[in-house]
């Protein structure tokens, strides 16, 4: 089966992870009208225990490039299986600060979300290095991916949707099924004992609260990427590359 010819609208079936979703088919506030193509940007949780038939399926649907937004020592202890796959570009942008624990599944339940969000994308400089990194890898599926595939995936994706001019409320749904699927893997829910901390949670006041910062200090998610340092080059290159008009 060529799977490039069809469009996943809920998780990608795999056995060895979860909540492995397409980016596309999102409509993009712009004149004129625009919508987010399938196939260019995936976002996952941790492809350590995928199993063969998953590479395949993942090789079949287009991916190509895959970025792992864990610390070193996260993808040391836990590789990604995709890393030494023929065909695909694999790369290590950790997407975590020196005041927050990297792997948010270890945080207290204490932690509050949001604001580990914001300081996490008012480090820009990381923010920079990521979204410099896909401008440069835009080569066909890229999949992007944490452990969990809810927080930095989480923030990566709804980067890429906001600025593409997805609406806020596209943006928050996207986010807040992440616990969903997180609780139908049994396996990962006894691994991190997730039905005891708050941390897994995906509420979408969280990403709310991380839009209306965006919008109310930068007025755009490109606003806020320009501010990065990131030149406007790069951002329409990612536009036109995950956008076409309707």
């Amino acid at each position: 089966m060529d799977l490039n010819r069809i469009n996943f609208s809920g998780e990608l079936p795999l056995e060895g992870t979860n909540n492995v979703r397409d980016l596309g088919g999102y409509y993009c506030n712009t004149t004129p009208p625009r919508i987010t193509k399938y196939h260019k940007f995936i976002r996952s949780a941790g492809l350590t225990y995928i199993t063969n038939k998953d590479i395949d399926i993942l090789l079949s649907y287009g991916v190509k490039d895959v970025l792992d937004l864990r610390s070193s020592e996260e993808a040391e202890l836990q590789p990604n299986k995709l890393k030494d796959v023929e065909g695909i570009n694999y790369y290590n942008i950790p997407l975590s600060i020196v005041d927050m624990v990297a792997d948010i599944t270890k945080e207290d339940k204490n932690f509050n979300m949001p604001e580990g969000y914001i300081k996490r994308i008012e480090h820009k400089e990381i923010i920079k290095g990521i979204i410099e990194y896909i401008a440069d890898n835009l080569n066909g599926g890229f999949l992007f991916h944490c452990t969990a595939g809810k927080d930095r995936t989480g923030l990566v994706a709804s980067i890429l949707l906001g600025l593409c001019n997805v609406s806020r409320g596209d943006i928050k749904a996207n986010y807040e099924v992440s616990h969903t699927y997180m609780r139908e893997n049994n396996d990962f829910m006894k691994a991190y004992e997730m039905g005891k901390s708050k941390v897994f949670l995906s509420k979408a006041r969280y990403m709310e609260c991380v839009y209306d910062y965006i919008i109310n200090t930068y007025g755009s998610y490109k606003d806020y990427l320009i501010n990065c340092s990131i030149k406007e080059t790069d951002l329409n290159k990612i536009i036109n590359y995950f956008t076409e008009e309707i």
